[in-house]
């Protein structure tokens, strides 16, 4: 909310990324992709970490420097855990189902 994303303070549960489904809006065209391929996230996809995701990560990671500005040492730390670990969470499911 502090950046700008959001017009009201979310959860951490409402950002945290265990992958783009059918059920989440997603502005990288990633949940589409998943229903396309028939997998519940893209951390599931045999193809992950495809270039779609890797320019995900990329943007995703072009947000950090502003958060780091405006949040407080205690949000930021939220923050980090719940989005910029988008690609742990993601390898984790991967690895998981290998």
């Amino acid at each position: 909310m502090k950046i700008g994303y959001r017009d009201h303070a979310v959860t951490n549960e409402e950002i945290a990324c265990t992958g783009c489904g059918p059920e989440n809006r997603c502005r990288y065209h990633v949940a589409a992709c998943c229903e396309e391929k028939g997998v519940k996230t893209c951390g599931e996809c045999d193809a992950y970490p495809c270039e779609t995701m890797k320019e995900c990560f990329r943007i995703t990671e072009s947000f950090r420097p502003m958060c780091r500005r405006v949040c407080s040492d205690a949000e930021y730390e939220q923050l980090k855990k719940a989005f910029f670990e988008k690609e742990k969470n993601l390898s984790g499911i991967r690895e998981s189902r290998v």
